[in-house]
């Protein structure tokens, strides 16, 4: 029998959700600005990640941290049913006002956590997410559940940040980027991001959505 010490447990509950109100504070800050950033809301860049993913038409679509929906907005042009998920009120606002801007009904929007999504087992054909995972606490949780409600022989597609393959490099490179953002941060190397470690019931592949930065 295990016994648990009910101090170091609270205090670990405590951390967890100190850092939780930390993630939606500052992503409350910079909604709007992170939704200017021509990076995210490329419409080219969005429609190659849907090209990638080929969904097929009324395709049933989960978007992980959606934050401003450009990228639910972009499968559901593409004829998708969408559902966008975040942890944080401010960019879904965003997300819902060009929704309506944009005069589609095959989307909404919701609040929800990605370390546990609300919805059933297989209940997408496609989950995907796009530069949030780096900013995760548990990415391998996050991974997880998105394979827990996509179907068998569905799609999980993730297009985040990838790091260097070498330690101080990629300490660097994460301690730029923190500084950038303001926000929690751990961005993996390639090969450490499709490890099958992380979520031992997904088959991964990779491909290259943008060049590689040259960080000399």
């Amino acid at each position: 029998m295990s016994c648990h010490h009910p101090r170091r447990i609270t205090k670990q509950l405590f951390v967890t959700s100190l850092r939780a109100r930390q993630r939606r504070h500052e992503f409350t800050r910079q909604a709007a600005t992170y939704a200017a950033n021509p990076l995210v809301a490329d419409r080219s860049q969005l429609m190659r990640l849907v090209q990638a993913v080929r969904p097929r038409p009324q395709a049933r679509v989960l978007d992980v941290a959606t934050g401003p929906g450009f990228v639910a907005l972009a499968f559901a042009e593409a004829g998708c049913e969408v559902v966008g998920i975040d942890l944080t009120e401010a960019p879904l606002a965003i997300a819902e006002q060009t929704r309506q801007a944009r005069g589609l009904t095959n989307v909404r929007f919701q609040l929800g956590d990605a370390e546990q999504l609300p919805f059933g087992e297989e209940a997408f054909d496609v989950v995907v997410s796009r530069f949030a995972l780096h900013h995760c606490e548990n990415p391998q949780r996050v991974m997880a559940e998105m394979g827990r409600v996509c179907r068998s022989q569905g799609l999980v597609a993730i297009e985040d940040l990838v790091m260097s393959e070498y330690p101080e490099r990629a300490a660097y490179q994460n301690c730029f980027e923190h500084i950038e953002s303001a926000l929690p941060i751990k961005i993996a190397s390639s090969s450490s991001a499709i490890s099958p470690i992380h979520a031992p019931s997904l088959l991964a592949r990779s491909w290259r959505s943008s060049p590689p930065v040259d960080w000399k």
